[in-house]
């Protein structure tokens, strides 16, 4: 959990980031939390948003 500006911040960007890599569907879930460093758990979630969206 986010405890200030700046963690709060980065997560906003790696949550971006993810769903970039999702949208354009730049490597799988495990790499992308790997590159953005979120809980492969949050991906998936995020995953299900870009696909609802699609």
């Amino acid at each position: 959990m986010p405890s200030n500006n700046v963690d709060i911040a980065a997560e906003d960007k790696a949550e971006k980031d993810a769903i970039n890599m999702l949208n354009m569907k730049l490597g799988t879930p495990e790499q992308v939390s790997q590159v953005t460093g979120l809980p492969l758990e949050k991906v998936f979630e995020l995953q299900k948003q870009v696909t609802v969206k699609a």
